[in-house]
């Protein structure tokens, strides 16, 4: 628990790609070209080396259960329509600016709405986002620092995390469904 957010709080590992990596996880992907937006989800999603509906990385756990409360699922096979994918070194990442998605699949299963995130601990982008001016932001949802349980305990990790999920849940409600699943 306290490994991953011990990297991403301290030192030197608070600069990117690192931080993301440490928080989210990372990608193999040797795609260096462009890629357009919906064939990148979908290589991020064939790139996944762990199961979406239950993450390893502790964010990535705590965040997708948090958005399944915002959304006010009860039900097992409910909870099981969103699955949270990574997308760090990715071509979502690299030419769309997309660090991680959550994908919320329709009852059918035959379309889905997703929610996308970017990870960013520089104030700039930061500020950016909370101020009117959203230039650098391509993501749904901006995650900025997050705190580190063992360093700043649970409560404002938690919160932290609770605040990311609403603005995920309210995104994903906005959302249309996308005729097929991507």
């Amino acid at each position: 628990m306290s490994k991953e957010a011990r990297f991403y709080g301290g030192g030197e590992e608070r600069r990117g790609k690192p931080s993301e990596h440490f928080l989210l996880g990372s990608l193999r992907s040797e795609i260096k070209m462009y890629v357009p937006y919906d064939e990148a989800i979908k290589i991020a999603k064939d790139l996944q080396r762990e199961d979406p509906t239950n993450p390893r990385k502790l964010f990535l756990k705590d965040l997708r259960l948090a958005v399944i409360d915002a959304l006010g699922l009860v039900d097992e096979k409910a909870m099981d329509r969103v699955k949270i994918y990574t997308a760090v070194d990715s071509p979502l990442d690299h030419w769309h600016g997309i660090d991680m998605f959550i994908e919320f699949e329709d009852e059918d299963g035959k379309s889905s709405r997703i929610v996308t995130f970017d990870a960013s601990i520089k104030d700039e982008k930061i500020e950016s986002e909370r101020g009117a001016v959203k230039k650098e932001l391509k993501a749904d949802v901006l995650i900025d620092k997050v705190p580190d349980p063992d360093v700043d305990g649970i409560k404002p990790y938690l919160e932290k995390v609770e605040e990311i999920a609403k603005l995920a849940a309210e995104a994903l409600k906005t959302k249309l469904s996308l005729g097929s699943r991507a």
